[in-house]
Formats: C-alpha cells, sequence, structure tokens
C-alpha cells in the first residue's frame, strides 16, 4: 500500500514539473511578445509584460530546480535555460530596447525590429529546443512512474486477495476445532444432564480432560 501512494505521488510530482516548465515557456513568450509591442509602438506601457515575465521565470526556474532537485540532469538543463535567457536578454533585447529609445523615426523602428527578429531566433530557437527535451524527459520519467504505480497495484491487489484467502482458511480450520474441542463434549454433557433429569441414572461420560468441561462430567457422573 505505501509503494502505491509513493508511486501516485511520483506522478503527482511528474505532472507539476511538466506544468511549472509550461508556465516558464509562457513567460518567455510574454516577455517577447511585450518587447515587440514596444519596438511597434514606442510605448513604455507595452514593456510591463516583459518586466512581470523577467521577474516571473527567474522565480519559476529557481522554483522547479528545487522541486527536480533529486535528477542531476534536469537541474542542469534548468540552468542551461536560465543561461539561455540571460543571455538572450542581455545581448538581444536590453540592447535593442535601449536603441529603440533613441530612435524616432519609423523606418528605424522597423528596422530594429527586423533586427530583433533575427538575433532573436538564435536564443529563442535554444530556449525552446531545452524546454523541449526538459519535458520530454520528464514524460518518460512519468511514463515509468505510471508502469511502476500499475505494476505495484497488481501486486497489492494479489497479496489483498492471497490474504483474505489465507484468512478464510484459518477461520475454517478454528471453527473445525472449535467445533470438535468445545462444541462436542457440550453436547454430550447436555445429553447427559437431560438424560438425568428424565430419571436415567445409567448413563456415564469418559473424563479425557481435567478443565471445566471434565470437572462437570466428574459432577454428572457422580450425581
Amino acid at each position: 500500500i505505501h509503494l502505491v501512494f509513493e508511486s501516485g505521488r511520483w506522478v503527482d510530482h511528474t505532472h507539476k514539473v511538466i506544468q511549472e516548465a509550461m508556465d516558464i515557456q509562457a513567460y518567455a513568450l510574454d516577455m517577447e511578445s511585450s518587447v515587440r509591442g514596444f519596438m511597434l509602438t514606442g510605448k513604455d506601457e507595452f514593456l510591463e509584460p516583459y518586466h512581470n515575465g523577467e521577474k516571473a521565470i527567474y522565480k519559476a526556474i529557481a522554483s522547479l530546480k528545487t522541486r527536480v532537485n533529486d535528477n542531476l540532469e534536469q537541474v542542469r538543463r534548468l540552468d542551461e535555460i536560465r543561461n539561455t535567457i540571460d543571455t538572450w536578454q542581455k545581448k538581444v533585447i536590453q540592447p535593442a530596447i535601449a536603441l529603440s529609445r533613441k530612435i524616432a523615426e519609423e523606418k528605424k523602428k522597423r528596422d530594429d525590429i527586423n533586427l530583433l527578429e533575427e538575433n532573436d531566433k538564435e536564443y529563442f530557437d535554444t530556449f525552446r529546443e531545452l524546454i523541449t527535451v526538459f519535458k520530454r524527459s520528464e514524460e518518460k520519467l512519468m511514463k515509468k512512474r505510471k508502469e511502476d504505480l500499475r505494476s505495484i497495484s497488481e501486486k497489492t491487489v494479489i497479496i489483498i486477495v492471497a490474504g483474505t484467502m489465507v484468512a478464510s482458511g484459518l477461520a475454517l480450520i478454528f471453527s473445525f476445532c472449535f467445533a470438535n474441542i468445545i462444541i462436542k463434549p457440550i453436547l454430550k454433557v447436555v445429553r447427559l444432564a437431560e438424560a438425568i433429569g428424565q430419571g436415567d441414572f445409567s448413563q456415564r461420560l469418559e473424563v479425557t480432560s481435567d478443565d471445566e468441561i471434565g470437572t462437570l462430567i466428574q459432577a454428572l457422573n457422580a450425581m
């Protein structure tokens, strides 16, 4: 039973890991979309999702590292994801934002967007690849843990059925012994007592034990 609950806990753990990895990917997409909006409009309010996503993504990566700290390979991938995001910000996003603030002409803004798209693809493709590898690894773990859970559940059912059969057999044996050791001598004593009550004093019972039943038989024989 403990193994069933433990395997179920690991399956739930893997679900949560995959969901958090998807959240990290969503934060990065929000950041990218926010910067694109700023590059098109030049309005600072479009950068609010970028700043919110920046705070959330690093916090989410740190949290996920703690959750998968028993898997060094996944921890290493998360470090790569964090470094990729950090490099993407420093080498692409931050320079693009700084440059965009200095440019007023629409044509220059369009050129900056094209530059962003060219440089952005390299880092963002790396990010997507790392996230994909991370999620696939967790999905493999989930498949194995589900198989373990199913195997343990089947074994548990077998153990419960076998235990029930053994318990039933022991109960039958106990009932048989109880009938032979307790019930049969009592029935003999009852029949002797009935015969005495009807005035038949010729019957006797053999005393085969020195317990309460044996004592009662001796008393009736004496009567």
